[in-house]
Formats: C-alpha cells, sequence, structure tokens
C-alpha cells in the first residue's frame, strides 16, 4: 500500500515517463513472443502431419506394370526388426542403424535365388552384415540378416535442439522392379526395441510400407528407348520418429546466455539500489551473449534455418539492450532531473517487469519447440 501511495503521488511527467517503458516493454514482450512462440507450434505441428501423411506411393505403378513384373520378377517378402539407432549425427546430416531384416521367396520356383549381395539402402551404405539364420519353411525360403548401415538424411533445425526427428531409411533391391519385387510382411513380423540405443531421445512411433522409386535417368546405364517402361525399383520404407527425452542439450547451448543475462540484471540491481553507475559492466556482457550463438551452430550444418537457437539469441541480446537503456534512462532521471527517489520507483518497476517478461520468454520459447500445439 505504501508504495501504491508513492505511485499516486508522482508526478504527471515522472507518469509519462513510467507508462511509456512499462507499455514498450510489454508491447515488445508480447510482439516477439507472439511471432516466434507461433513460429515454433507451425513447425511442430507441420512435422506432425508430416508423419501422419507419409506412407507408400503405390498409385504411381499401374495395374499393367505389377502384371508385367508378376511375370518376370522375384516376389521377395520382406520385413525388419529396429535393433538400435547407433548415432545421430546432425552436422554431417546423417544417421546410424542396425535392424534385422528377412527375407523369403518360393524355393520350388526359385531354387537358386540369394539376397545376401542383392539390397541396399537408398541414400545410404551398409557397414557391417551377417546372415543369422537361413531355413525352409512351409514352401518358402527365408534368410535372416542383422545390418548396421549409415543413411543420409536432411534434418530440419529449426527447431534444434528441442526438435523431434523422423528418420527415413529406404530398403531396396539392386535390381528393378522386373527382376525382384519387394513385397511387405504382414505388420506382425515388423518391430523394434522398446527402449532403442539412443542417446537423449525415445521412440515415439514407428512405421514401415512399400515405396516406389523411378529411376529419373535411366539412360545413364543402358541405352532403352522411349517406349520401353521405366526402371522402378519396389522398396521397403522404415519409418522412426524420435523425440529429445530431456533438455540437457538445449541448457548446453544455452548455458552462456543465461550467464550473462544473471549478469546483466545483477548491475541493474546495483543501480537502482546503491546510485552506481553500472554501463561500464555491460559491453563484456553483451559480448557474451552474442557469441554464445558459436555454441549451437557448430552443432548443425552450415545451411543453418532460422529457429529455436536464433530466437533464444537473439532474446538474450535483447535483454542486454534493454537492460541498458533502463540503465541509462535512470543515471538521466538522477542526473537532469535531480531526482534519486523516482529514479528508484522507476527502476524498481522495470526491475520486476524485465525480469518476469524475460523469464516468461526464456520458458515459453522453448517449451512451444518442444512441445507445439494440440496434434
Amino acid at each position: 500500500m505504501k508504495f501504491i501511495g508513492k505511485l499516486k503521488a508522482l508526478e504527471k511527467w515522472q507518469k509519462r515517463k513510467l507508462y511509456f517503458w512499462t507499455l514498450t516493454v510489454l508491447f515488445i514482450t508480447v510482439i516477439y513472443l507472439y511471432a516466434t512462440c507461433s513460429d515454433m507450434v507451425r513447425d511442430e505441428q507441420y512435422a506432425q502431419r508430416e508423419w501422419n501423411e507419409r506412407e507408400g506411393n503405390s498409385a504411381v505403378v499401374s495395374e499393367e506394370f505389377r502384371e508385367q513384373c508378376a511375370a518376370t520378377a522375384v516376389p521377395v517378402s520382406v520385413s525388419t526388426y529396429i535393433k538400435s539407432v547407433d548415432s545421430i549425427d546432425i552436422k554431417q546430416s546423417q544417421f546410424g542403424i542396425t535392424f534385422d531384416v528377412m527375407f523369403g521367396w518360393d524355393m520350388e520356383k526359385y531354387p537358386d535365388f540369394d539376397m545376401t549381395k542383392k539390397f541396399e539402402l537408398y541414400n545410404g551404405w551398409i557397414t557391417d552384415l551377417k546372415l543369422l539364420d537361413s531355413y525352409e519353411s512351409e514352401g518358402k525360403y527365408f534368410q535372416l540378416f542383422q545390418v548396421s548401415a549409415n543413411v543420409k538424411q536432411i534434418f530440419n533445425t529449426s527447431r534444434f535442439p528441442l526438435s523431434s526427428y523422423q528418420l527415413h531409411m529406404y530398403l531396396k533391391p539392386v535390381q528393378d522392379m522386373t527382376k525382384i519385387n519387394m513385397v511387405k510382411m504382414d505388420e506382425s513380423y515388423f518391430g523394434s526395441l522398446e527402449q532403442l540405443n539412443v542417446a537423449g531421445f525415445v521412440m515415439k512411433s514407428v512405421k514401415s510400407d512399400l515405396y516406389y522409386y523411378e529411376d529419373p535417368c535411366p539412360q545413364r546405364y543402358q541405352t532403352m528407348s522411349v517406349e520401353q517402361n521405366p526402371v522402378i525399383y519396389s522398396e521397403l520404407l522404415q519409418c522412426l520418429e524420435l523425440k529429445r527425452s530431456t533438455f540437457g542439450l538445449y541448457f548446453k547451448c544455452i548455458i552462456a546466455l543465461i550467464g550473462t543475462s544473471i549478469w546483466v540484471f545483477l548491475t541493474l540491481f546495483v543501480c537502482i539500489h546503491h546510485n552506481v553507475d553500472t554501463m561500464g559492466m555491460i559491453p563484456a556482457v553483451l559480448f557474451g551473449t552474442v557469441s554464445n550463438i558459436a555454441v549451437g551452430a557448430n552443432l548443425i550444418p552450415d545451411a543453418l534455418e532460422t529457429g529455436l537457437l536464433e530466437y533464444i539469441n537473439i532474446w538474450g541480446i535483447y535483454t542486454v539492450i534493454i537492460v541498458t537503456v533502463v540503465i541509462i534512462t535512470i543515471n538521466s532521471i538522477r542526473t537532469h532531473n535531480k531526482d534519486d527517489k523516482f529514479a528508484r520507483i522507476f527502476g524498481k518497476i522495470m526491475f520486476f517487469e524485465l525480469l518476469i517478461t524475460i523469464l516468461a520468454g526464456h520458458v515459453l520459447i522453448p517449451y512451444c519447440a518442444y512441445a507445439g500445439g494440440p496434434h
């Protein structure tokens, strides 16, 4: 009540200055947080829609072409079991994965057929291949392989390091669909370990489907007339959706920013309560805030997408700048207006408003990047 009484006793010019700065800070906060949080939510929802809509593209292959392939191709049933995601290297745009793959085909029709050297990964390379088992059952011959591989994939870094990732793996035969036609086994033959070996992530979901890939330039390999059918490969599309399990990497990326923000608030506190000009303490803080950008930038590709790291670092730079402006205003009130009493009132109000709004930004922006909106 005593503080409210002091506010009522302020002169008009004092009230105008107080209203101007409190409303300005509030306006900047609302506009910036609305823009950045909305962008984070939209990006997360887009990624979720893309995941929900990702499926095979069987419509690109006509029934006539399927019948033609059935007459010449070996139909091979396929299923996979994901054992571990060995690594996710966002900067190098690749991930490592270990999985079991089972192939099955009619042994009576194709007694000499063997899949050992007849499959590969699109945009990937197999680093280790082991034949775990081979057996005959109900007229079919089965081969079970354990595969370790690296797969190239461009990751969306707009919400890094809190984004979820969709890993896409295309298992394809080395021969086109007229020679080998992959057929997806029943869903009961697919699976994955409940706890995948991938540090910092938890698996949200797994899905698989058939995908048909048309070679855009088959003439590179053989002479073809325009009347011939396109070169199409039947592939098994395997998708994994991973989500960050902790905020550890995020805090690692912004720990310097947190330190500089705390320091700049200490300079404001000292200026308010001890009548000391703390402007000399600001330049080093601003340098530390700006240099913090390099921490996260070293973990992602050079083709950086504007997103969470930029938004939170801009928020940190804004913190330093707005606190500096408030300190300058406090010093001006003391020097030009000779009013230390109002300088303290103005400083206390701005201190708490800035503290609340800055904390709100550091909570809301990463929360929206991590959780997003309703799915």
